[in-house]
């Protein structure tokens, strides 16, 4: 059976959500030459849910565009026509009944050198996460870290830039026993950030040499906990830490 595509209009939200407080205003960030039409996927008491912003460059507006397949598993991502963009875009992912879980992925070309890679804002009680290319500046701006599971292998990333233009880097300790603990700071700076922030802990050859430990450093307000987020995006998985409320 072919696959089957249907469109559904989705408003952009009022008030404090606004698509220039996550760049999409900007023309680099538009999925289309000539529009605003730009995505983003809120993930809210555990479930996601894909919406566009702006309008294409004809004036019709942005829409979401599902693609079923003979399986049943069903792909969106919005658009301004049934093709899918050839820039850098979220996608929302549902499997066929019974072959996993919901997936927030990214989609579509950069330049050369850069990645097309996954971003992601903490709002009040949900969360959203959007796409842009890796040469792009992070909205919510500050040296932010990310451990990347591949398989078995562990690896921690940096991203966003520190306030006075510093480079965000990787800064590592290494202990009596030769385990090694990496976190992202800014560049200058050989201590952890008090602000809450994901870590990666490499065991050394005395400690039988252990799996990677990914945990968190720093602290948050009185009534909150730093703790450990993840989400699976195709063949890796993507940890960091944030504040959220105690139970």
């Amino acid at each position: 059976m072919q696959s089957r595509r249907s469109l559904t209009i989705l408003y952009c939200l009022l008030g404090t959500i606004l698509c220039c407080s996550l760049n999409s205003c900007d023309q680099g960030s538009s999925l289309y030459t000539g529009s605003t039409c730009s995505a983003k996927v809120i993930e809210e008491n555990g479930s996601f849910r894909i919406e566009c912003e702006g309008a294409c460059g004809d004036g019709s507006p942005c829409v979401v565009i599902s693609d079923t397949s003979a399986t049943g598993a069903i792909r969106q991502w919005c658009g301004c026509g049934d093709a899918v963009p050839d820039s850098c875009h979220i996608e929302l992912y549902y499997p066929a009944p019974g072959e996993g879980e919901v997936q927030v992925r990214c989609a579509g070309n950069c330049r050369p050198g850069t990645e097309c890679t996954i971003r992601r804002n903490r709002i009040a009680w949900y969360r959203e996460f959007f796409c842009r290319c890796s040469d792009e500046p992070i909205p919510d701006k500050g040296c932010l870290s990310v451990v990347i599971e591949r398989g078995d292998k562990y690896t921690l990333e940096c991203r966003g830039a520190c306030s006075d233009g510093a480079e965000c880097r990787i800064v590592s300790e290494t202990n009596d026993k030769g385990g090694v603990l990496s976190w992202c700071a800014c560049d200058g700076s050989d201590k952890q950030p008090e602000y809450c922030h994901v870590t990666l802990y490499v065991p050394g050859r005395g400690e039988m040499r252990g799996p990677s430990i990914t945990g968190c450093g720093g602290s948050c307000s009185d009534e909150q906990l730093c703790r450990l987020e993840s989400i699976t995006i195709i063949e890796k998985a993507e940890y960091w830490c944030e504040c959220s409320p105690i139970d």
